[in-house]
């Protein structure tokens, strides 16, 4: 898990992803700056939270949310149990993001 979040955050205007699991837990995190791991437990505990609301009110499985701010967005993609969620700046290139993505969670089989 380390290597691929380590090539996400290779890419120009990542600053850093994580992987939780079905409850919250993270598994893993890479980041360029210092985020403190009681911040990012609350924040996986929450969008594991979001997700399962957001499946039970629509009646469709959530598999993605683009939360973009002033000058970052937050990606979130939905695992097999658990998220990849990675903070960037807001003019990433997604198509290219979202191609590293796809093949990183197709590597971790999830």
């Amino acid at each position: 898990m380390d290597e691929i979040l380590a090539e996400i955050n290779s890419m120009l205007g990542v600053q850093g992803s994580f992987i939780c699991d079905g409850d919250g837990l993270i598994l893993a995190s890479k980041s360029k700056g210092d985020y403190q791991s009681d911040r990012l437990n609350d924040v996986s505990t929450l969008l594991i939270d979001t997700l399962k609301n957001l499946t039970s009110i629509s009646g469709r499985e959530s598999i993605e949310l683009d939360l973009v701010y002033e000058e970052e967005r937050f990606l979130v993609r939905k695992l097999v149990d658990g998220c990849l969620c990675i903070l960037c700046s807001r003019e990433i290139n997604l198509p290219v993001l979202y191609t590293t993505v796809d093949q990183a969670i197709n590597r971790l089989g999830r």
